[in-house]
């Protein structure tokens, strides 16, 4: 008896990647394909079907499952017959039939393993009109292939004949196997990206968001220039296309370099597997750096000298190309790919009597954006195919005109410089503040600089040296955001002088750089119905906030904090209740409810919000402090109510003629560690003023919190959540510790002396990484024993987002994000410029909660988020000042102190400060012990005196 299984032969290493995006997409399939043509004329469909059995005869790659359970590669299984699927639809159907036909249908999953990926289904629209639709799998096929196919199937219908294996898929995935040259292809890519660091790309968690397309025409008259263009400089169209695609998007996105996807035909030079029909391509990325030594002739020249030599190198997968590039992010290193096709000698399949017309051939990935450039006789067809987590229409038709007004300008001056802002020169055109040119920008950088850093800085002053870091950075563009400087957190970080960022920024304005978004009318109905009239706005609660009010009943007072202020001086407490509530009437953050629809939270900042303090004279009574203190186990048993009350209770306690306690409750919903301090100088400035009886208002923030809810749009959180779901790959799985009592907390103390800091400082400042780096990369490296790679969290700040500067808004932009740490066979060095790089790309989607991304590793939401955090204290210390230390309208603070609870087994808190460095682990003792935390602490500081030597 004949075998079943006519060959047995690897996936090629592009079915292996495939495969493996397969199996990491539970949501159905990312690789469907759909081909769909007219059929007009007296169609045959008996006649047919026999032609598409002979079709899948003749073809093993239409007769091919896989199997990958039990190996250590896939495997490619060709079957010696297969009885294809062949459905006909005979009722004709309405046009919304249809439609909904087709989406299942791309969207119905296929078993590898059993049968092959591939199922054709006519549809009757009529006696005479049919709708051929072929699903498959990219797996089989190619675009090219296909075609191929659907005239095999034509010359079968026209004219039957003997079936005969005409395409053997096994032979090219031999040739394939057979390379004997990977070790030359991974030097010529690694050749190729040498000094190129590539960010992490957009491409992260596979999801079911919808896929669009958008369609644009270039013109036969701006053609045939482009080709006369192409000619002329001896290059290729797809040359110009993909140079242009990536300088379109070096605009868009403001950086001059860009790594694009382009797939390339792999097949050998000889004509021996020139016919053969399967999947015969690789998509390959290209790096492209727009720098003002070249134009885009040039650009393009080389880029196509690059191209040509690597297409040779194009038999090795693509995971190979990434190691060898030094991408070390999940997922691909492009999140956007161009395909060009030369359709002037495509021929469509002939059938007799019957007029075939290719309705749409759609392919679904798992890139955000793709453009198929399809080069015809009479025009060129621009198709954007993108996803709805990533872009809008506008954006799509914004990018797919600059894409042709910039092939327009290859056409007019190829000799054109690339322009891009973030390296433009600020010149004599430039609008700069107190003045114009470079030189007026740098003074201009290097005052904010001595500013934040508190020392004289010159033009050349380093940021390293000056002990620089992300918080610093942050305050360096928010100040130079008010000033109409438009910088990034990475620019200071790459151009760590005030000269060499003033080579690197555009002075821009600020006009109205909030967008607000439209809520569904049933979440302002219900705003009404709580709040009636007095509403200031609604909006959607930022992906923080909702994490957090969506965590266990049993975690929530984690979020309640409480502080008291001992205060030494006449306090007039009527007066003071006033202040407090004059500082809410400023800050829409002390006025806002959170209510729910539809299982999302929701944001109502009130037009007004009464904060009530309650006064108690305890002069006369015995023991004071237990008095307090039992009033402060009460308030944190009594939960806020997130709809109803005032997120801030207040009780003032009168200890003696002129000494009073102040005891702050608040739900951390109302504002961060940073901008607490804001809040209380608006409360005692307002004092100040009640006291002294004068007249006055406190000046209005220029961005309310609820501007910054606006601003945090629903793409936003999606695109987030992709980032972190890349990012965290390999911590997929970890599991947590549960933890129930939050308040058990101990702590080891440690301290770096003067010339300890000193030495270490100088270390970070030459090797250009912030102390900060130094200290995750030293703790990642002890807790390597542990597990690998390491995973813990680091605090940051959300205040910078789409260039926008929320530094003195008063609110909740803190949050916490993970840091992974592949320690093995990496000096302290490598893994702090590592996490040092990602952290940098990481800030841009800090704004997603810390909850959601411990949901993305597996953690369920009793366990916590990471068993460490790093809290690197280097906000602002005057604000912390101003909290311990301040004499305001008649009063000095002499004591303050703050209720300190966390869920996370072990916070490691790192404070550079006069040149010494304080160092605090504090620690739950039901899971952690006080000999692994002291040990934890002591082999801290040796490998980080350790690493300076």
């Amino acid at each position: 008896m004949d075998s079943p299984i006519t060959d047995i032969v690897p996936a090629t290493p592009v079915q292996h990647g495939l495969l493996y995006v397969e199996r990491s997409y539970a949501k159905g399939s990312l690789y469907h394909e759909q081909y769909i043509a007219k059929l007009a004329g007296p169609l045959d469909l008996g006649r047919l079907e026999i032609a598409w059995q002979k079709t899948v005869a003749a073809h093993t790659i239409l007769r091919t499952i896989f199997d990958w359970d039990g190996q250590n590669e896939p495997m490619q299984i060709v079957l010696r017959h297969y009885a294809a699927p062949f459905v006909v639809m005979a009722d004709p159907l309405e046009e919304n039939e249809r439609t909904a036909f087709v989406e299942r249908d791309a969207q119905d999953s296929f078993q590898f393993d059993t049968t092959p990926p591939h199922r054709l289904t006519l549809m009757k629209l009529d006696d005479q009109t049919h709708w051929l639709v072929f699903t498959y799998h990219h797996l089989l096929l190619d675009g090219s292939s296909v075609s191929a196919l659907f005239d095999y199937l034509a010359w079968q219908y026209n004219q039957p004949s003997e079936v005969r294996e005409i395409n053997d898929y096994g032979a090219y995935s031999r040739w394939i196997q057979s390379y004997r040259q990977q070790e030359n292809s991974v030097d010529a890519w690694h050749s190729y990206a040498e000094g190129i660091s590539l960010p992490a790309s957009l491409v992260q968690e596979y999801s079911n968001d919808q896929t669009r397309e958008h369609y644009q025409y270039i013109d036969r008259e701006a053609v045939d220039r482009l080709v006369a263009a192409a000619r002329a400089h001896h290059l290729t169209l797809n040359s110009i296309c993909q140079v242009m695609w990536a300088y379109t998007f070096a605009l868009s996105r403001e950086q001059p370099q860009v790594c694009a996807g382009s797939p390339t035909m792999v097949k050998p030079l000889d004509s021996s597997l020139d016919s053969v029909v399967g999947l015969c391509i690789n998509t390959l990325p290209y790096i492209l750096s727009f720098d003002r030594e070249q134009s885009l002739v040039d650009i393009a020249v080389r880029h196509q000298q690059n191209w040509g030599g690597l297409i040779e190198h194009s038999r090795i997968g693509l995971a190979e190309i990434k190691k060898a590039i030094g991408y070390h992010h999940y997922g691909d290193p492009f999140d956007t790919i161009l395909t060009y096709t030369d359709a002037r000698d495509r021929i469509l399949p002939r059938l007799d009597g019957v007029d075939w017309r290719v309705l749409s051939h759609n392919e679904v990935t798992q890139y955000p954006l793709s453009l198929d450039v399809v080069y015809d006789v009479h025009s060129i067809e621009l198709k954007a195919t993108y996803r709805d987590a990533h872009y809008n229409a506008p954006t799509i038709s914004r990018l797919v005109q600059s894409f042709a007004d910039n092939l327009s300008l290859f056409i007019e001056h190829p000799d054109t410089i690339p322009h891009l802002r973030s390296y433009t020169d600020v010149d004599d055109e430039t609008v700069a503040p107190q003045g114009s040119g470079r030189e007026a920008l740098t003074e201009k950088i290097a005052q904010i600089w001595t500013d934040v850093f508190g020392v004289e800085v010159g033009y050349d002053s380093n940021f390293f040296d000056l002990g620089g870091d992300s918080i610093s950075s942050l305050r360096i563009v928010s100040k130079l955001l008010e000033a109409g400087v438009t910088a990034s957190m990475r620019d200071v970080f790459d151009s760590p002088t005030p000269e060499l960022l003033a080579r690197v920024v555009l002075s821009t304005a600020i006009d109205d750089p909030v967008t607000h978004m439209d809520l569904p009318a049933s979440v302002e109905e219900k705003a009404r119905q709580l709040y009636g009239s007095n509403i200031s706005a609604v909006v959607r609660a930022s992906s923080v906030q909702q994490g957090i009010i969506r965590r266990p009943s049993s975690k929530q007072n984690l979020y309640h904090d409480q502080s008291t202020f001992t205060y030494k001086g006449r306090l007039d407490p009527e007066l003071f209740e006033k202040a407090w509530n004059i500082a809410a009437h400023k800050n829409d953050a002390m006025r806002m409810r959170y209510f729910s629809k539809d299982d999302v939270w929701y944001v109502c900042a009130l037009k007004d919000s009464a904060i009530s303090m309650r006064y108690f004279d305890l002069r006369d009574t015995p023991r004071q402090s237990e008095a307090i203190q039992r009033a402060i186990e009460d308030d944190l048993a009594t939960p806020f109510n997130l709809q109803r009350d005032p997120l801030i209770r207040l009780r003032l306690y009168r200890t003696g003629d002129e000494t009073h306690v102040l005891f702050l409750s608040f739900h951390i919903l109302v504002t961060d560690g940073w901008s607490f301090a804001f809040m209380m100088d608006d409360v005692f400035t307002a004092y100040e003023h009640l006291i002294e009886e004068r007249s006055f208002d406190l000046p209005s923030r220029r961005l309310t919190y609820v501007d910054y809810l606006h601003s945090l749009t629903v793409s936003d959180t999606i695109s987030g959540r992709q980032h972190w779901s890349q990012y965290l790959h390999d911590a997929a799985g970890a599991k947590g510790v549960s933890i129930s009592n939050f308040s058990n907390l101990d702590v080891v103390f440690a301290h770096l002396d003067g010339d300890e800091t000193d030495v270490i400082q100088r270390f970070a400042s030459a090797k250009k990484l912030s102390l900060n780096s130094v200290v995750q990369a030293a703790w990642a490296t002890i807790n390597a024993r542990q597990s690998e790679p390491v995973i813990f969290g680091a605090t940051t700040s959300a205040r910078l987002l789409h260039g926008v500067n929320y530094d003195d808004t008063v609110g909740l932009f803190f949050n916490d994000i993970p840091i992974i740490a592949h320690v093995e066979g990496r000096s302290i060095e490598q893994l702090a410029n590592i996490i040092q790089r990602d952290f940098q790309t990481n800030l841009k989607y800090s704004y997603v909660s810390s909850y959601d991304i411990a949901e993305m590793v597996g953690r369920d939401p009793e366990e916590a988020p990471y068993d460490s955090l790093i809290v690197f204290e280097n906000y602002p210390k005057m604000q912390e000042d101003s909290l311990k230390e301040s004499r305001r309208g008649g009063v000095m603070n002499t004591d303050y102190w703050r209720r300190d609870m966390a869920d996370i087994p072990m916070t490691l808190y790192v404070e550079v400060r006069n040149g010494v460095t304080d160092i605090k682990l504090s620690y739950n003792n039901t899971v952690v012990s006080r000999d692994v935390a002291q040990g934890l602490v002591d082999e801290f500081m040796r490998t980080l005196k350790v690493c300076t030597l």
